[in-house]
C-alpha cells in the first residue's frame, strides 16, 4: 500500500487555508461583514428618506391646494349666508334659543 506522508508543517498550513475562522481570516471576515451591515442599513435609511420625501412633497401640494380652497369656500358661505338671511331671516340651521 502506498500511503502518503505529510510534513507537520504541510497539515498546518492547509488547515489554515481550510479553515476560516482563522485569526486573521476572523478579523477581516467580522470587518467584512460589519461593512456589509452598514451598507444594507444605509442603503435601507435612503430608500425611507426618499419615500418620506415624496410624501412630504405630496403633502405639500395638498396643503397648498387646500389653503387655496378654503378663501373660496369661506366666500361661498359668507355669500349664502347673506342670501339666506336677506329672504328667511337666521339660518335653518341654527338652534332655536331654547337649547
Amino acid at each position: 500500500m502506498n500511503s502518503i506522508r505529510m510534513l507537520p508543517e504541510v497539515v498546518s498550513v492547509k488547515c489554515l487555508m481550510n479553515n476560516p475562522e482563522s485569526p486573521q481570516s476572523s478579523a477581516q471576515s467580522n470587518a467584512d461583514q460589519r461593512i456589509e451591515e452598514l451598507e444594507i442599513s444605509l442603503a435601507h435609511q435612503q430608500r425611507l428618506l426618499e419615500q418620506l420625501n415624496e410624501v412630504v412633497t405630496q403633502q405639500t401640494h395638498s396643503l397648498l391646494r387646500l389653503e387655496k380652497k378654503v378663501p373660496q369656500l369661506e366666500r361661498e358661505i359668507q355669500g349664502l349666508k347673506s342670501k339666506t338671511a336677506e329672504r328667511q331671516g337666521p339660518l335653518p340651521d341654527e338652534k332655536p334659543p331654547h337649547y
